[in-house]
């Protein structure tokens, strides 16, 4: 699907499409995970915002592989009482 003019295939799960009304070109990338997402490049040249587009989707890849749960509350609770010194009964 096409947001505008024109749409360029850069990777199998990015692609860049110009917007009507905009000289612009926006990345869209399909993620691992399933998410979608739509990211101005912020410039009308095309090879560049290949290379911004590239960028964008291996800094996103990588920050959800090197994102980690949020720890469990109970843990954090036992860790900040110990060190205030409070005993938990």
């Amino acid at each position: 699907m096409s947001y505008g003019v024109g749409t360029v295939n850069v990777h199998k799960k990015l692609k860049l499409d110009k917007r009507n009304g905009s000289d612009n070109w926006y990345a869209r990338l399909t993620l691992e995970n399933g998410k979608r997402i739509v990211k101005s490049t912020k410039t009308d040249d095309l090879e560049e915002a290949k290379e911004r587009a590239l960028e964008l989707y291996f800094e996103t890849q990588a920050r959800i592989k090197t994102s980690f749960p949020p720890k469990p509350a109970s843990s954090s609770m036992s860790r900040n009482t110990q060190s205030r010194g409070c005993k938990m009964s």
